[in-house]
């Protein structure tokens, strides 16, 4: 008897077009997905691209505690506050910013950070099943990144 019978079921989609970004084929990604960028497998990583330069300039990662016990288990143990400045120190971002999470609820910070290929935006939220950052690097402003975020969130988790 936990929480976890009052979560909603959900699935996690990669939606195909979101915000102005159209999901990039496994084989147009693959050459961008390295050993060390990519997630745990329990996590769900998509990479969208803006341009039509072929290069991704969106990434979106999800995870979810039904697929992921370590997640479960630090949902149990830290409250959304300390998981968001968790995730940001671990990516080493800056002027990290809250900002509405949108019709899905929670908690969204945004801040900057650098990858290797840059600056970028990074935004990432948090509920009580589910954490997912958004990286954007042809996003200069927190507040453009912000609700591009959210559109990304809405369209990719869906509850019944």
């Amino acid at each position: 008897m936990g929480t976890d019978h009052a979560l909603p079921k959900r699935t996690i989609v990669a939606p195909k077009r979101v915000a102005g970004y159209q999901l990039m084929t496994y084989q147009e990604a693959a050459p961008y997905a390295t050993p060390a960028a990519n997630p745990p497998t329990r996590c769900k990583r998509s990479y969208y691209d803006s341009s039509p330069d072929g290069e991704p300039d969106g990434v979106l990662t999800i995870d979810a505690v039904e697929w992921d016990p370590e997640l479960a288990a630090h949902k149990r143990r830290d409250s959304l506050t300390q998981e968001s400045r968790n995730f940001f120190a671990g990516a080493k971002a800056r002027e990290v910013t809250s900002f509405p999470a949108g019709p899905m609820g929670g908690r969204m910070s945004c801040g900057y950070t650098n990858t290797d290929h840059g600056e970028a935006t990074v935004c990432a939220w948090s509920d009580a099943a589910t954490l997912g950052f958004l990286t954007l690097a042809d996003v200069a402003r927190l507040d453009d990144a912000a609700p591009i975020a959210v559109a990304f969130r809405t369209a990719a988790e869906r509850r019944s």
